[in-house]
């Protein structure tokens, strides 16, 4: 982890974008947990993503956090727990780069991350047969990634595109299984995000994926599998840096068109969704990536005008 600051002029840090970015993710998760009636609200919350999992997935969760939640002042306490790890973590992270307390900060996010996916994501509904155009592998899990990455940086360099890739690649063969071809399936997952957040014009594009999903599953599947394929194609055999660009406004779209803006609106939402996770890993992924011609260029132009950065590759 690089300890100092990098000078005016500098090409774009990945690790910075991707420390200062999950910092940021951490504190407007800690702030939606103020959310009015959220102690309340969170049972609700849990048990949403409960259809469809395994019953020893579901009898370990009853055992657990369902006796929290089913108290209204233990449930009051977990939202209280919930804001202040998340905010400290995220305060941690703002103060904490290149210094020791930084790396105590991404084991508190790498950690908690888990928990969170395994005690209130449901693995990201993976058990569920969920798809990554409505937010599996979960937000969280993708939390956790960001502090592995930042924990192990020499690993990831010029590696976490690829990285990135390997995942969406499996998230186009979940979306080719059997079950989203034929039938409601497919429809009744993008229908999920819409019970979160009133009827607007946002949901519009929502609704109108529903409707095709409905009438034509087997083509809107194989659309979004084409997409994925792509994306994840675009990842893996990186040629062009730019090209990130395209997948970060296919990310938007998911955000927007699969995952209903995380639910912001809605009032209940604990985080973001995988929209804005993605996004900020790909983004630090364009900045890891670019260290050849980008940062060359870079270079010239800063030399040009009489300065010389102290490493201009990354």
């Amino acid at each position: 982890m690089d300890s100092q600051r990098r000078p005016v002029g500098e090409a774009p840090d990945g690790p910075a974008v991707l420390w200062y970015g999950l910092a940021g993710l951490w504190a407007v998760d800690a702030l939606l947990a103020l959310t009015p009636h959220m102690a309340v609200d969170q049972i609700d919350i849990v048990l949403m993503g409960g259809f469809g999992q395994p019953g020893w997935y579901i009898d370990f969760l009853s055992n657990s956090v369902y006796y929290w939640l089913y108290h209204a002042r233990l449930a009051a306490l977990l939202v209280t727990i919930e804001f202040v790890m998340q905010m400290v973590i995220a305060l941690l992270l703002a103060v904490g780069r290149g210094r020791r307390v930084g790396r105590v900060a991404l084991s508190l996010s790498l950690g908690w991350a888990l928990v969170l996916w395994v005690m209130a994501e449901w693995m990201g509904n993976l058990w569920a047969g969920m798809s990554f155009w409505t937010g599996a592998p979960g937000s969280a899990l993708l939390y956790a990634l960001g502090a592995v990455v930042l924990l192990r940086p020499a690993w990831f360099r010029g590696r976490l595109a690829q990285v990135l890739g390997a995942a969406w690649g499996m998230g186009a063969l979940l979306q080719a299984l059997p079950a989203w071809w034929t039938g409601t399936t497919l429809a009744t997952a993008m229908r999920a995000n819409l019970v979160v957040t009133p009827v607007s014009w946002r949901t519009l594009p929502i609704q109108w994926l529903v409707g095709e999903a409905t009438a034509r599953p087997a083509l809107v599947n194989g659309f979004l599998v084409a997409l994925m394929v792509a994306v994840a194609g675009i990842l893996v055999a990186l040629r062009r840096p730019w090209t990130l660009w395209l997948v970060v406004v296919f990310l938007c779209l998911l955000w927007w068109w699969g995952e209903n803006l995380g639910g912001l609106f809605g009032g209940i939402a604990t985080d973001p969704n995988t929209g804005p996770v993605w996004i900020l890993l790909v983004v630090s992924a364009r900045f890891y990536t670019g260290s050849g011609r980008d940062a060359d260029r870079h270079v010239e132009k800063v030399r040009g005008k009489g300065r010389w950065p102290a490493c201009a590759r990354f």
